[in-house]
């Protein structure tokens, strides 16, 4: 995947014109997959965290990402899709108990040096039920389950 070698690369040279453009190009692969992202848990989850609680919606990704990939991968409409990304990037398929694209988006936030957990102070216990309660609502999952996902990004 474009991004997972373009990101560290630009982040040591940020002043590149080129790849700059490189990681546009990239993102803008991604943007056009034949599936809706910003439809999903890990986008309305991040929409509902972070625009209460002041936190930018890249941070919110880096974060639920992965948490949302370890909650989806034991479902049979996510998989498929969990192992062809797994695939492209040369990962290993995933199990219900281990995810290995969680754990290479966890690397690439680490190599970054992007936050990979909200704080207390970011996010309090009402906010986290706040956002949660908006987010299953409007997913039609169970407040429980989105709470779970949540609270695997935050930091104790």
């Amino acid at each position: 995947m474009d991004l997972f070698e373009l990101l560290p690369r630009y982040d040591a040279d940020p002043s590149s014109a080129d790849l700059r453009l490189a990681c546009h190009i990239a993102a803008w692969k991604f943007y056009n997959l034949p599936h809706e992202a910003a439809g999903g848990l890990s986008h309305t989850l991040g929409k509902a965290v972070g625009a209460k609680n002041g936190i930018a919606h890249g941070i919110t990704s880096c974060v639920l990402l992965p948490q949302v990939l370890r909650y989806s991968c034991p479902l049979p409409a996510a998989r498929p899709a969990v192992d062809r990304l797994s695939a492209a990037l040369g990962l290993e398929p995933a199990s219900p108990a281990h995810v290995p694209l969680a754990e290479a988006l966890e690397d690439l936030v680490a190599r970054l040096r992007l936050p990979s957990r909200f704080t207390r102070s970011e996010i309090d216990e009402q906010a986290e039920r706040e956002a949660a309660t908006r987010t299953a609502e409007q997913m039609g999952l169970p407040v429980e389950t989105v709470m779970a996902v949540l609270a695997a990004g935050i930091a104790e």
